[in-house]
């Protein structure tokens, strides 16, 4: 589920994921380390964004969602506030990405024999996981 606030203020399913490459949370670095010349090591935590990429086929309805999202920020000139929702029955778990935004995407289609699917990537501020 996505929302977009000001724009799809309710959440909207996302629908249409590629079959490979649905969806990736990517690593980030939770800290930074160093050791001095007297060999005692130092630890820091500092802060990160969370990435979430998600890629859909080339005929999904979801399409239509990202690019209003697109054509939206291009029209005014402004980044739209987005939230996510993971539902993971599989495993029993919901992950809630809040406060983000789209960072890169496709602005148009890319074909070869057929379409290709288009993948998106989004940042949030936060990320906060807890059983279904």
């Amino acid at each position: 589920m996505l929302s977009a606030v000001g724009l799809y203020n309710v959440p909207v399913q996302i629908q249409g994921y590629a079959a490979d490459d649905a969806f990736a949370s990517e690593e980030v670095e939770f800290g930074e380390s160093v050791i001095g010349v007297d060999r005692k090591a130092s630890f820091g935590f500092t802060p990160y964004l969370t990435p979430l990429d998600f890629t859909l086929q080339a005929d999904s309805a979801s399409i239509l969602i990202m690019e209003a999202i697109i054509a939206e920020e291009k029209a005014s000139g402004e980044k739209i506030i987005l939230n996510a929702t993971i539902i993971l029955p599989g495993i029993g778990r919901i992950y809630a990405f809040s406060k983000g935004g789209l960072m890169k995407g496709p602005v148009g289609p890319s074909a070869g024999k057929v379409l290709k699917p288009r993948k998106y990537a989004l940042e949030f501020e936060d990320l906060s996981s807890a059983p279904v």
